[in-house]
């Protein structure tokens, strides 16, 4: 992966900001007919139950905002009742992170991507015995700033046919004198993460071997349970740096934005900066391929960027949209900055540009996920984009007000091997006759909506839903479109996997805070200069 020192050469200004923490926003379920009781029992490797187990059996739906239903294991045994029909993942999960059993979903299998997915019906179920297996550790010692908080150690799996981490770690805090033992970590590879134990201390975050970035850090290989030792951290004292990215006008913060990770690259996109449709989709495909996205105005590329181009040295420059987006004469004067060859996509509308952009840059690949927004606006695509490109799969426009997103979207996602969307957005967004019809496809096997109240809230769910950890967060604002845009394919470009959450224009949304505090990233990213996002965000002052 690329290195990420150009990070703190991209930045307008510097300052730092303490933030508080609360708790997570979740969506509401799909309504749904209740099914019978599902139960069943849970033993040790070697056939034993588990009287003094504290864990709790997790079902997941595969539709809605997928938010599970939990339910205790006492004395080895489970039972949960008035759980709606449909499809479920079951994750059986241990609450005392000092225990040597693994995690395991149904099945008895370390990763989502391989659970033996459970349907509910009406009928009572009793589910065969699933098996807990003891697992290796991780020890060590981490050396903290703070004589209050000693630190904590996480470890995340990372499922090799997804390409993404278990959404949920092992973790433990250090005692008094620094120690840690991290438990029951099946076999596979880990991504070792060190961090403050809580919310009044402001440590650094800090990843295996003394990396600030997760990019750069050592993988960490649990195998045959072994228990590893030496694995140690320090923590220094101070707050999450935020830093804004911005230039004189869009085109010039699109420029900077690009100074973040590139300095020079294969292919480059172009797209409107002063019209969203066609650019919204172009995002998570430039991150797909690892390629920077610039702006241009319609009618003339602004010298800023025919300067960058030059810089980057393109082989390829892709041009996002027809003529009355991007002239003829901005796609002649950008023949003189590709090595190759300069190539137009665009559809005869909005929709059919972005599924051009789906097919063109997803078809060698394949995709295991969709996300679907609204054409019609922006705000919910643009958190879409880094989400989806974390997930490697692109972000499809729909004319979210019809009750079909027609034969050629569902022949795409059908085509790309999707077998699963995500909607993002609420049912005026998107509607539910959409959602009803995603669900009676026969090659989706998951279809969940990531909406809130707002498109602040929104942009939440999608981040919660997506991304378990990361190092940035980029903070844009929820009322326009250029600076997100282009901060897109550096979001969820693969050496930052990053999400984007919306923001006012002089205050942070209720909720942000307490995702900052989740994801425990080094640094926040403001995309955009003032007055698009002013000083009460950097200031951290609440909406």
């Amino acid at each position: 992966m690329s290195s990420r020192v150009q990070r703190r050469a991209l930045i307008a200004i510097t300052t730092a900001i303490a933030l508080t923490f609360g708790t997570i926003l979740v969506g509401a379920p799909a309504n749904a007919a209740v099914g019978g009781t599902v139960s069943g029992r849970v033993l040790l490797e070697y056939g034993e139950t588990l009287p003094t187990y504290s864990g709790e059996a997790m079902f997941f739906p595969l539709w809605g905002a997928g938010t599970p239903t939990s339910t205790p294991i006492d004395d080895g045994h489970y039972s949960v009742s008035g759980l709606e029909q449909g499809d479920y993942r079951v994750l059986f999960r241990s609450l005392d992170p000092t225990t040597p059993y693994a995690d395991v979903w149904l099945g008895g299998f370390l990763h989502e991507s391989d659970s033996t997915v459970l349907t509910v019906g009406a009928s009572n179920v009793e589910l065969d015995d699933v098996v807990i297996p003891q697992g290796g550790s991780i020890s060590g010692t981490i050396t903290s700033a703070s004589s209050t908080d000693r630190g904590a150690a996480a470890a995340f799996l990372w499922d090799p046919a997804t390409g993404e981490w278990e959404r949920y770690s092992r973790w433990a805090n250090a005692d008094s004198s620094g120690n840690y033992l991290l438990n029951g970590l099946g076999d596979g590879t880990y991504l070792l993460r060190f961090a403050a134990q809580g919310d009044s201390v402001l440590l650094s975050t800090e990843y295996w071997d003394d990396e600030e970035y997760w990019s750069n850090s050592t993988p960490v290989v649990i195998e045959s349970d072994a228990d590893l030792t030496g694995y140690n951290a320090s923590l220094a004292a101070g707050p999450i740096d935020l830093l804004r990215i911005a230039g004189a006008n869009r085109y010039a913060t699109g420029v900077s934005i690009s100074y973040g990770q590139w300095d020079t690259a294969d292919a480059v996109f172009i797209v409107s900066g002063t019209n969203f449709p066609d650019a919204l989709s172009a995002g998570p495909a430039a991150a797909h391929i690892a390629s920077p996205l610039l702006l241009t105005a319609p009618d003339s590329l602004s010298p800023v960027v025919a300067e960058r181009l030059a810089e980057l040295e393109p082989e390829y420059i892709f041009i996002i949209g027809g003529t009355p987006t991007i002239s003829q004469t901005v796609e002649n004067q950008l023949q003189g900055y590709a090595s190759d060859q300069v190539v137009r996509i665009a559809g005869a509308n909005r929709y059919e540009t972005s599924r051009l952009i789906a097919n063109i840059f997803f078809d060698g690949t394949g995709a295991d996920t969709a996300y679907l927004a609204t054409g019609v606006n922006f705000p919910d695509a643009l958190s879409a984009g880094p989400a989806a490109a974390n997930e490697h799969g692109p972000v499809i426009l729909v004319p979210g007000a019809n009750s079909s997103v027609g034969g050629e979207t569902l022949e795409l996602l059908d085509g790309l091997g999707v077998s699963k969307v995500v909607i993002a957005g609420g049912a005026p967004s998107v509607s539910g006759a959409i959602e009803a019809e995603l669900r009676g496809t026969d090659f989706l096997d998951e279809v969940y909506r990531r909406a809130g109240a707002n498109r602040f809230e929104t942009s939440l769910l999608i981040s919660q839903g997506s991304f378990p950890m990361t190092d940035g967060v980029f903070f844009a604002t929820g009322l326009g479109f250029p600076d997100a845009l282009a901060g897109a394919a550096l979001a969820g470009h693969p050496a930052w996997r990053s999400p984007i959450l919306l923001v006012r224009t002089n205050c942070v949304p209720a909720g942000v805070n307490e995702e900052i505090a989740r994801l425990k990233p080094s640094d926040i990213y403001i995309l955009g200069g003032e007055p698009t996002i002013g000083q009460g965000v950097v200031n951290g002052v609440p909406c």
